[in-house]
């Protein structure tokens, strides 16, 4: 007996998945173009509150000031990201920063601080040559986000706020929406649209998630939302105690203990059929537990490399290869795994084996930087 689920749809001209600053700035300017488009914003929490760009402390760095130059700022971009930028791109950024804080105060409605004659403050940051950081306090990703917020909301712009991403709509070999699940009902919801916009980050395992506990686990579409809620409960509670076991026991051989605990759990989910719901909770509770722990530990032992004069640069460099190793895992991940005729994904378990290895690579890598960090505070 089949059981049909059901499905809420959506027309839309532009879907945007993901509501970070990247996102609402590309909703924003779609309107801008043309109030009568129909655009889409699925966000996997709450608008304004999830992304990165929420997180932003320090500020955003804009030329702003006569003394100061676009050369100038882009030689400390790619100085900063030891030329492994994209230099196209690194000055695009550049050559757009100036427009984009004038758009933020005098469209969006952000305020920043000020200097006594009411020019915007610019202070000094890591890796920059000049002092063009503008920012409000501390709360400068809250100021933007906050603000950004409103504006949607105040313009005809649909949100599906705690909408988890299931899979890409095709039509053909093109991209033509994607579905989602509403973790507050538990019903799916289809986005037909004309264009896509994917403003997210990039896994290997994790983009498959809600397909394979579909479809191979044999878990309804109804109990998708209990597992995500169980699993973010027990991940919020464990994180503290994490972040303490760190300080007690050091930071490498948690890493270590938390890289076993995820291989294992890895090794076992990649291989799984159908699996009873309780089981598949159980497993989904300790593999984000692992991971939570290695995070939490590389994070802490990665952030005492450099010395605090040049530590926002390093960071900022470390954030960007973490995005672009993210966006290649997400790619290799395309390549490997294949989803049949009934929904099933197939060679799962084949990557389940290439994450343990490339999680066993950075183990050894990390240990250098464990030697490092430990050699330097002697």
């Amino acid at each position: 007996m089949t059981t049909t689920l059901p499905v809420d749809s959506l027309e839309a001209d532009l879907l945007i998945v993901g509501a970070g600053g990247a996102g609402l700035v590309a909703a924003l300017h779609a309107h801008e173009i043309s109030a009568k488009l129909r655009i889409v914003i699925a966000v996997k929490g709450l608008l304004g509150q999830s992304g990165c760009t929420r997180m932003v402390q320090g500020g955003f760095n804009a030329v702003l000031d006569p003394s100061d130059s676009l050369e100038r700022h882009f030689e400390d971009t790619v100085n900063g990201g030891a030329f492994l930028n994209n230099q196209v791109l690194a000055w695009k950024l550049v050559e757009e920063a100036p427009k984009r804080i004038i758009e933020l105060e005098n469209k969006v409605g952000c305020v920043f601080d000020r200097n006594p004659d009411g020019t915007i403050h610019q202070k000094p940051f890591a890796g920059q040559s000049f002092d063009r950081t503008v920012h409000r306090g501390d709360l400068t990703g809250i100021e933007i986000m906050s603000n950004l917020r409103d504006y949607i909301l105040e313009a005809d712009v649909r949100v599906l706020q705690e909408c988890r991403g299931l899979d890409l709509l095709t039509t053909g070999n093109t991209v033509s929406g994607a579905l989602f699940l509403d973790i507050r009902t538990g019903r799916s919801v289809a986005v037909r649209a004309r264009a896509t916009l994917l403003a997210t980050g990039g896994f290997m395992l994790m983009p498959f998630g809600s397909t394979f506990t579909l479809n191979n686990l044999g878990i309804s579409s109804d109990s998708l939302s209990f597992i995500y809620f169980v699993t973010g409960l027990c991940t919020l509670v464990t994180g503290p105690f994490v972040g303490r076991l760190s300080d007690r026991i050091g930071k490498y051989r948690l890493f270590c203990v938390g890289t076993a605990l995820t291989i294992v759990m890895v090794l076992i989910y990649t291989r799984l059929g159908h699996t009873p719901l309780p089981v598949v909770i159980l497993i989904n509770v300790l593999l984000f537990v692992g991971v939570t722990s290695r995070m939490i530990s590389a994070s802490a032992l990665i952030s005492a490399v450099p010395d605090p004069a040049h530590r926002g640069s390093f960071m900022s460099v470390n954030s960007s290869l973490q995005q672009a190793a993210g966006g290649v895992g997400a790619a290799v991940a395309g390549l490997i795994v294949v989803q049949t005729a009934s929904g099933a994904l197939a060679h799962y378990e084949l990557l389940g084996y290439v994450v343990v290895a490339a999680m066993v690579i950075v183990v050894v890598m990390l240990r250098g930087i464990d030697r490092m960090v430990a050699a330097g505070g002697k």
